[in-house]
């Protein structure tokens, strides 16, 4: 029956809140749950709380329901409303499935607005240290980009419309490059 999908509570026994979820396999589902509460990553920092607070002993995860995995979000809506888990537990999404509904507020809009700015891509704000740069510049030595990898790039880059600063910046970083400039 854990291999099965369907929706699911994980219910504190404690203060009676739940959270309702839906899963393909409960089992996995489950244990990805508590590793996550252990750990004090849980995505959902009601739930996290709460668990932190009354221990793992609290919790308990009942099965709702067995349904086809094409039924899932529909049926997950269903229990949401009808437990009321956003209400009085510990759902944020009043919408299964989604994070539609969510609101964030004014200050939490502001710090996320300003943790992205002038940022983009995973190492956005963060930079390595020197020892790690050095290690990453002694594992490409040597190394040749292949005939086909070498033709790839060039093709991404072929047509492409520079500004003259850029082409500027690019004609002084070669040269410093290859010519050791001071």
């Amino acid at each position: 029956m854990l291999n099965m999908s369907g929706i699911y509570c994980i219910a504190n026994t404690v203060d009676g809140k739940m959270y309702v979820g839906s899963a393909w396999n409960f089992r996995k589902r489950w244990n990805a749950h508590r590793r996550q509460l252990r750990m004090g990553v849980h995505h959902n920092l009601h739930l996290q709380r709460a668990w932190d607070l009354s221990g793992e002993q609290a919790f308990v995860f009942d099965v709702l329901e067995l349904v086809e995995s094409e039924q899932l979000i529909e049926r997950e809506q269903f229990w949401i409303d009808f437990l009321k888990s956003c209400e009085e537990g510990y759902n944020f999404a009043p919408t299964a499935g989604s994070r539609a509904g969510l609101k964030a507020s004014s200050e939490t809009k502001e710090r996320m607005s300003s943790a992205r700015a002038g940022k983009q891509g995973p190492m956005a704000g963060h930079h390595h240290s020197q020892e790690t740069k050095d290690e990453m510049s002694r594992a490409r030595k040597g190394r040749k980009k292949s005939p086909e990898a070498i033709e790839k790039s060039a093709a991404a880059h072929r047509g492409m419309k520079r500004s003259e600063e850029t082409k500027e910046k690019m004609r002084k970083a070669s040269r410093t490059r290859w010519h050791k400039e001071e």
